[in-house]
């Protein structure tokens, strides 16, 4: 497996997850913006959660972030990067990843502020993690052996990385409160985050509280039965990391600290530790070629390697704009 197509499957879980996570922050703070006094800064904040620039003054927050011309991170540049990496490694990938790649893209590919006021941002959100995870389900099916793993340390990255601004962001205002009660800022910042994240079924599930920030919190941290935590990330990418390179390459999963549970006063700037970390461990990797091994057989592969060598520690163009 080259690097060149290991980088593109590696990409398009990134890409993917990151739309997904675009899409449920939008809807979130859509949700959030119609409340009565809503609490300032709601798309401001939302930005934050998804690693976006803060909005030019003509643009509104929810166009800027879903389909935004000059905003590389929007929900529509994630899937047309997911949709260039699917077209880049079509002979790896099959034609059922590559239509579910390209199909969610010529569906978004049209919207703009007027075709997203018409389409509504909820609808258009949430046919947005449907289609995400349509595609995910597809990878699972279709991809095999290290393209596969490579897939799936592209996602757990990513949700790693979203995870941890998310909750950046909804601790950006300070210490986390007490049980906060209906109508209350408090409570909206939670309800924010419990959407945000995917995780208000699971919540219930868990018999967390409504209003429960400081438990939100410890289990978007730590709980790693919860799907959406952030141990359950590092899980998943250690185990992708083990299919790929064994124990020494699960190690690499050692610098991404989680914050302390339950959370603490300084979990703000812990997740900030953990972003730098997830960053260090994703570029080594990609400079790594993914712990891949060059064949070894009778075949001239200097060709090859010439071209990973040119490749490595660079990206697709595509896929370079995304912070």
């Amino acid at each position: 497996m080259l690097q060149r197509l290991a980088t593109t499957c590696f990409w398009l879980g990134r890409q993917a997850e990151r739309a997904a996570h675009i899409a449920r922050v939008c809807a979130a703070t859509q949700d959030l913006s119609i409340d009565p006094e809503p609490g300032p800064g709601a798309w401001v904040a939302a930005c934050a959660a998804t690693g976006a620039s803060a909005p030019p003054e003509e643009i509104d927050g929810a166009t800027w972030l879903i389909c935004g011309s000059g905003n590389a991170a929007s929900l529509v540049g994630c899937l047309r990067a997911a949709r260039e990496n699917a077209r880049a490694a079509r002979p790896l990938v099959g034609d059922d990843l590559w239509e579910c790649a390209n199909g969610a893209w010529m569906h978004a590919q049209p919207l703009d502020a007027q075709l997203l006021s018409e389409r509504g941002i909820a609808d258009t959100c949430s046919w947005a993690v449907s289609e995400i995870r349509r595609l995910h389900g597809t990878a699972q099916e279709s991809l095999r052996d290290e393209a596969q793993a490579v897939y799936t340390v592209g996602v757990a990255i990513e949700h790693v990385d979203t995870a941890a601004r998310l909750l950046a962001a909804a601790l950006a205002e300070g210490s986390i409160p007490a049980l906060a009660t209906p109508g209350t800022p408090g409570f909206r910042r939670w309800r924010w985050l419990a959407e945000s994240a995917g995780a208000s079924h699971h919540l219930r599930r868990l018999g967390v509280p409504p209003g429960d920030l400081a438990a939100t919190c410890a289990v978007l941290v730590a709980a790693e039965r919860s799907p959406r935590s952030l141990a359950s990330a590092v899980g998943e990418l250690r185990s992708a990391l083990t299919h790929l390179g064994g124990q020494a390459a699960a190690d690499r999963t050692a610098e991404l600290s989680l914050p302390d549970a339950p959370p603490g006063a300084d979990l703000h700037a812990q997740l900030l530790s953990l972003l730098t970390a997830n960053n260090a461990v994703s570029a080594g990797l990609q400079a790594d070629a993914f712990l891949l091994e060059v064949p070894t057989s009778g075949v001239d592969h200097a060709p090859a390697r010439q071209q990973q060598r040119q490749l490595r520690g660079t990206d697709l163009p595509v896929v370079k704009e995304t912070p």
